[in-house]
């Protein structure tokens, strides 16, 4: 039966919003679910009674494994990883497994350290930083000759970059957050330098509708919100208006175009509130957000959507800035219930920053009995979750709930 609706949905792909893993999730989570919306006819609509959300792990990896992979974890999956990365890994555990193997037996009990979370991490730092420095050096190559990248390689390498400081967050010593902060930055002045000696080349091809153009300054939009997410509050002026302007160019591009552009929109309405928000303009970055969630429940997006648990989450945080607590904590439970849903009725740890703030709009909004709970939930994902405990989000939670458990 999945193999039947998987074929008639991709059928259907090419013309509709929806791909075959939304409308899986659809599936699997609504009993009521009129399939007729998708154009798929002659089928039962109850087919969660046939469906069984596997917990994370079992039979396929937490994703990233180099930063969620757990202990007791049977599978390692890695998915959209290079060749490189995949081949280092599997030479390792191959080389660990023929080792221990011969030493004890074929022992199919064997857990194998080569695998491990930690390893991974230190495995994923060893291979890719190394490829994000041959890439900034690549980039100020093509920027000096005017020479165009494969922009399929510097999306990735706009996504190595993000990758790449989340596993730094991972490692406890000061020196790997630095290090990572001094990639980060390295990152964006090379793909911001190769976009300003690149604008005439495409500027002659002609810059209004050009695809990659569009996808060029979105890397660079991209890196440069990363950027002022992971650096240090002096720091975020020193970007913030060449990250503004990349923001109101593709705006305008995008406002002119005639092809499909509403999730596009909403996109950049999202990045511009968080650029805001990070400058501490609260009321525009809640302009900015609510466009962003008009746009998204204008789309129809599938109720579980990612982007719609992202966005109600910034307006939690956007509101709780301006010290308008029940409008925070609406968005925030209203978040967490989405979070819910998309994890098929489980927790997921990627929600324990989720919970720290709501707990944090619940004892600013005078309900600390509650907020306590809350905080208490948010440790017990930090924990579960094995981040570190130097991890910054995961520190002022066990020192809010030290502080706030005192007064009560």
């Amino acid at each position: 039966m999945v193999t039947t609706i998987s074929t008639v949905v991709l059928e259907l792909s090419e013309s509709s919003l929806y791909n075959e893993q939304t409308v899986f999730d659809l599936i699997s989570h609504d009993t009521a679910l009129n399939l007729s919306h998708f154009g798929i006819a002659g089928f039962d609509s109850n087919f969660s009674s046939h469906i069984h959300v596997l917990p994370p792990g079992l039979m396929n990896s937490d994703f990233p494994s180099f930063l969620y992979r757990r202990s007791d974890s049977p599978v390692l999956h890695l998915a959209g990883e290079r060749h490189q990365y995949r081949e280092t890994v599997f030479r390792g555990a191959w080389r660990e497994l023929c080792t221990e193997w011969a030493n004890r037996g074929n022992d199919w009990s064997l857990k194998l350290s080569s695998t491990s979370r930690e390893s991974l991490s230190t495995l994923f730092l060893d291979v890719y930083y190394a490829k994000i420095i041959a890439s900034i050096r690549l980039l100020g190559m093509k920027a000096a000759k005017q020479e165009k990248i494969n922009i399929n390689e510097l999306r990735f390498f706009a996504i190595t970059l993000f990758r790449l400081f989340a596993v730094f967050q991972f490692k406890s010593d000061r020196r790997h957050h630095s290090q990572a902060l001094q990639v980060f930055r390295k990152g964006f002045q090379a793909v911001s330098s190769y976009t300003s000696r690149l604008r005439s080349v495409y500027i002659a091809e002609g810059i209004s509708d050009n695809t990659e153009w569009r996808q060029l300054l979105t890397v660079n939009m991209e890196i440069g919100i990363g950027l002022m997410i992971a650096e240090k509050e002096e720091n975020i002026l020193k970007y913030s208006k060449q990250i503004e302007s990349t923001i109101d160019e593709l705006l305008d591009i995008w406002e002119d175009s005639p092809t499909s552009k509403g999730s596009v929109m909403g996109l950049l309405y999202t990045n511009k509130g968080l650029l805001n928000m990070y400058l501490n303009h609260n009321f525009d970055s809640l302009e900015y957000f609510l466009k962003a969630f008009t746009i998204y429940k204008a789309l129809s997006i599938s109720y579980g959507n990612q982007v719609l648990v992202n966005i109600q989450e910034l307006l939690g945080v956007v509101y709780a800035k301006l010290e308008q607590y029940n409008d925070a904590i609406m968005h925030f439970e209203k978040s967490i219930q989405l979070s819910m849903w998309w994890y098929g009725g489980k927790e997921h740890h990627s929600m324990a920053v989720l919970y720290l703030n709501y707990a944090t709009a619940l004892i600013k909004g005078e309900r600390k009995e509650k907020g306590l709970i809350m905080l208490q939930r948010s440790l017990e994902l930090f924990e579960g979750s094995g981040y570190p405990e130097s991890h910054s989000s995961y520190s002022v939670a066990r020192l809010y709930y030290s502080e706030v458990s005192s007064e009560i």
